[in-house]
This record gives C-alpha cells, sequence and structure tokens, in this order.
C-alpha cells in the first residue's frame, strides 16, 4: 500500500524525486475527465485516467490510459494473463491509499501498464491526491517513475 495519501505527500515525492509538476486545486470536484477538461480547458486526450484493477487472486494493478479512451478489459486480460476487473470503491482506497476520482499515476507502487497513446503528449494530467486536484507532469517522468509496461489497451 501507498504511504503518500494526499496532495501534499504526492508533491513531496516528487520534489524529492526532483520531478517537474505543476498541482492544480479546484473549488469543484475533478474526479471525471469532463471535470478536468472543464476545469483546465485542455484536450482530454492530454488528461490521463489511472484506473486501478484487480485479478482473481485480489492482486491490484494500475492501468493509466488518455482521457478519451475506454480501457479494454479484454486487451489487459490477455496481457497479464489474468482476468481483471475494475476495482471497487474500497479497494482502490486500500491499494493505493487515495479515494476513487483522485489516485495520481505516480507514487502507489503499484505494477502499471500504460497505453502507448499516452506517449503522444510531452506532459500529463491525471489525479492529484484529491478528488479536487489534478497533477501535471512531464511523460518520461511518469515512466521513470512507474517503470511500466507499455502496451495497447484501449478499445
Amino acid at each position: 500500500m501507498s504511504q503518500y495519501r494526499d496532495t501534499e505527500s504526492l508533491k513531496r515525492l516528487l520534489e524529492e524525486k526532483g520531478v517537474w509538476h505543476r498541482l492544480y486545486e479546484f473549488p469543484e470536484h475533478t474526479i471525471t475527465v469532463e471535470a478536468a477538461v472543464k476545469q483546465l480547458g485542455v484536450d482530454p486526450g492530454r488528461i490521463i485516467k489511472t484506473l486501478v484493477l484487480v485479478d482473481e487472486e485480489g492482486n491490484p494493478l494500475v492501468a493509466i490510459i488518455p482521457g478519451n479512451k475506454r480501457l479494454s478489459l479484454d486487451k489487459l486480460s490477455s496481457i497479464t494473463g489474468k482476468r481483471l476487473r475494475l476495482a471497487k470503491a474500497r479497494e482502490v482506497e486500500k491499494a493505493t491509499g487515495y479515494p476513487v476520482g483522485a489516485v495520481p499515476p505516480v507514487g502507489h507502487g503499484l505494477k502499471t501498464y500504460v497505453d502507448r497513446e499516452v506517449l503522444n503528449n510531452e506532459a500529463v494530467i491525471g489525479g492529484g491526491g484529491s478528488t479536487h486536484s489534478l497533477l501535471e507532469l512531464k511523460t518520461k517522468d511518469l515512466l521513470a517513475l512507474t517503470q511500466p509496461i507499455i502496451t495497447d489497451i484501449v478499445e
């Protein structure tokens, strides 16, 4: 389980790693891509979704996909060789320490799969550790911090 559980600890992690980042705080929630796009006025393809899934043994993993795409459970299941489902809210919190809609793409310590299309952006914007914050970071730093498997996992 992640020891970083809020925006402040996420910020500390990124500062310790010397990673350029920008945290955005909003009065309204940013738990959906639509809400994030509305707050920032950016293309939904620059927003990333950090999805927590569990396999049949209950082991969590993370899939990071462009905000304007849908995860293909079939593709990801065939890549992992396990049947996967989206984690329930309490499973997301237990696995990451963050509530649904706030899970940052980094700092959770889970095995991560990143869709190839995420690499089309120099910088991406994802969950910022709270339901009212977003985190922007360079895609190269996302990859360095998560050491993901880069593959094709969208429909």
